[in-house]
């Protein structure tokens, strides 16, 4: 590995959790306009974490803090349950988006 190698590693702010899970929204329905713009934003999106990107930040907030508690929700039986394991493992929570499964709304 070189100097080179290792700055092109410390730049690289490509999000491989968006690279991941911003594909799966294509044919999520909006619940309204605002969802839908904020959808449209994060599918436009490069998927690269740069400080004045509108589309990254609401992702790293999505991802902190709405997404993992509307999967946890969907699956687990009870609000006490949720409470309980929240915000959950980040991994166990992609692999429950990449999956389909009823219980998140999506058909086998």
């Amino acid at each position: 590995m070189t100097l080179d190698d290792a700055r092109r590693l410390q730049g690289d702010h490509l999000s491989l959790q968006a690279v991941r899970i911003v594909p799966l929204l294509d044919g999520v329905p909006a619940a309204d306009a605002r969802v839908g713009r904020a959808i449209a934003l994060l599918r436009a999106w490069d998927r690269r974490l740069d400080p004045g990107s509108a589309a990254a930040a609401l992702f790293e907030v999505w991802l902190a803090l709405e997404l993992p508690y509307a999967v946890l929700s969907a699956v687990l039986p009870s609000k006490a349950a949720v409470d309980a394991v929240a915000p959950g493992d980040p991994t166990a929570i992609l692999a429950l988006l990449e999956r389909p499964d009823r219980r998140l709304g999506r058909d086998p």
